[in-house]
């Protein structure tokens, strides 16, 4: 499946994208939490493109 991944500033109410990838529902979270690390005072998020909902939201 392909997710994008966004970031949101805690000043900001706009999502922005970071990047498209695909990868497994299962191997997304852990993805995501990587993210998390890297910008630890932002919300990271994987949105569905196919569904259009967020599957993980950090």
């Amino acid at each position: 499946m392909t997710y994008k991944i966004e970031v949101r500033n805690p000043t900001s109410t706009e999502w922005v994208l970071l990047e498209l990838i695909e990868i497994s529902l299962v191997e997304i979270a852990h993805y995501v939490q990587k993210i998390k690390r890297i910008y630890p005072e932002y919300l990271v998020r994987a949105y569905d493109t196919l569904r259009g909902n967020t599957v993980v939201l950090i």
